[in-house]
Formats: C-alpha cells, structure tokens, sequence
C-alpha cells in the first residue's frame, strides 16, 4: 500500500482509499507556470512529477491535461455566437452608404404653419454607415431598401427611436417635414420604384438572428407607421433597424427580416444610440399598465415616442459604394 493512503473494507468485498497525512517527511513542490494560449497552466516540476509516477506516466499525464484545455477552448469557440454568425454570414451582393447628421439645437422652436420642415438646415456631421446587402438571400427586401438610398427618398428623415446597448429604427413613414419617410410625397413622384414584398411570405427570411452589433433589418415587430399609411394601397414595409451591440438582441429573431450588416461606422450607430431620449415617467407607470390591461389604443401612440430622440439626428446623403471603390 501506497504512504499516505489507508485502505477501508466496504460492503461486496471492495475496498475504499480514504487518503492521510503522509508518514513520511514533506517535499517541497516548486509550481512552474505553463502558458497554453490564453490558459495559464501550473504543474510541478517534471522532476517530481517523474520521482512519483515515472516519467512515462508524468509525460502522459501533462499531454492529457494540455489536450483537455485545448478541446475546451475549441468548443468555446465552436460555441461562440459571433463565430456561428460569422460562418453563416450570407452572400454581399451591394454596399451603401448613410451619411448622418445632429441638430444639436434640437428641433426647430421658431417653425411657422408652412414651413418646409422643424429640422435643422444644416445639421453638424457625425458620420457614415455603411451597410452590406444580402441582395440573394431577401431580393424584394434589399431591392425597397435599395430604392429609398437611390431615390434619396431617406435624405431629410431621422433616426425614429434610439434604445442604447439595443437598437436604433429608422424608416418610419410619415410626413417630410415632419421628418419621416414620405414615400408618397410630390418630391418623390416618379422616382420610386417599390415592390410588393414576396420575403415577407418565405419562413426563410426570417431565419437570419441579430446575434452581432450592426445587424440591419426590415422592422416589422416594431413598426411605428400610423394606420392613415398602412391602410393605403400598395403600402410597402420600409422601416429598418440596426442592433448596436455589444451583445445580440434575441428578442428581434423571427419576427424582423435581417437584410445586411454595418461593415463601417459601427461606431457611428454607438453613438446615435446613446442620445437622450423621451423616456416615460415612472410615476405615469402604473397608469399605463391599467390602460394597457383595459385595452385603450392610446398606449400604444403614447408609447410610439419612447426612445425618440430629443436631438434630431438625420440622414444628410445617401447612395451607393462601387466595388472598386469599396
């Protein structure tokens, strides 16, 4: 029997190692630590660890530890969202570019009846996104998105609602001047060409996750568009939204059509999440609840401007990135 262990006789003839203080002196074990990429590993020395056990057995021993930390980190990445995403990352078939602006005196106090818009003439820059298509993967969703950047029908409309470390929208339709989308405004007569959107009917579109920062898609589950545009003839869904990270946003899977992703101005999109917004006033809460549970439709107008902005940020330019260029 081995010093240091006492052997119990238990039920069926077996016998349990129950281990002891060592009856002989004590060594003194010196750690070394090992580097296995980002692991650090301690083990004795090999000196002792070949008096015990034989060098062999120490060798093999050492091999058996560095290859189980090395199957964990493999099966962390394997596991890793960003890395699935990156893997499963569908075809770039166009790329295009937003230019942003802030009107950092808010909107417009001095507006008249008539005037041309409560936005700012000449917003300060803050930046460029530009976004990656997936034109073979949702063709009627990218072909819509593509119009309003070759229209410019995007020029002159603001971010609609802004939740920082989630997501930013955009897109909602509305009166110009107002800063929405007016697709069906005498500016744009003529210069719109949209389809009727078949992604819509495909469970494919929607497979798609919004597991990265910069994830872009058509905003269908949080879609603001009054019902005076939603109940008229050939309305299109042209809302979009994109995440801004640092985490996924699961709560937008399956029910929002991811079209493309942010491949520059990442940062960009941080920091339009992170201007101040209209936010509900905690003591209203509980009155909002009520109506919530008796189903008054004024919840959800109420509702349409938390998280608007209460720095109008706005699309200045829009347009289209050539592959030799990109």
């Amino acid at each position: 029997m081995k010093a240091g262990m006492e052997y119990t006789s238990i039920s069926g003839g077996r016998t349990r190692m129950v281990a002891t203080a060592p009856s002989g002196p004590l060594r003194p074990r010196l750690n070394h630590p090992k580097r296995l990429g980002n692991h650090v590993v301690q083990s004795g020395s090999n000196a002792h660890c070949a008096s015990i056990v034989g060098p062999s057995q120490c060798q093999g021993r050492r091999e058996a530890v560095l290859g189980m930390l090395a199957l964990a980190a493999a099966l962390q990445a394997k596991a890793s969202p960003a890395v699935a995403d990156e893997v499963a990352l569908p075809v770039v078939t166009d790329q295009v570019f937003l230019d942003v602006g802030v009107c950092l005196d808010g909107y417009r106090k001095d507006r008249r009846l008539g005037d041309a818009s409560i936005l700012c003439d000449d917003p300060e820059p803050l930046g460029r996104i530009v976004i990656d298509l997936f034109g073979e993967t949702v063709p009627d969703t990218v072909y819509n998105f593509k119009e309003l950047v070759r229209s410019g029908a995007l020029v002159g409309s603001t971010v609609n609602r802004c939740f920082a470390r989630s997501f930013i929208t955009a897109g909602q339709q509305g009166a110009h001047r107002m800063g929405l989308l007016e697709v069906n405004g005498k500016d744009m007569v003529g210069k719109l060409d949209l389809h009727k959107n078949g992604d819509l009917l495909k469970s494919s579109s929607f497979q798609l996750r919004h597991a990265r920062p910069g994830t872009v898609s058509l905003n269908l589950g949080k879609n603001a568009d009054d019902d005076f545009y939603r109940n008229r003839p050939g309305y299109v869904e042209l809302g979009f939204l994109i995440t801004t990270g640092p985490g996924p946003v699961p709560s937008l899977d399956e029910e929002n059509i991811v079209f493309g992703r942010v491949s520059s101005g990442l940062d960009v999109v941080t920091r339009i999440s992170e201007v101040s917004t209209f936010k509900e006033n905690k003591s209203l809460q509980m009155f909002t609840d009520l109506a919530t549970v008796l189903g008054d439709d004024r919840v959800q107008k109420k509702q349409g401007i938390y998280g608007k902005p209460l720095t109008p940020v706005v699309f200045t330019k829009t347009g289209f990135i050539e592959a030799d260029s990109a």
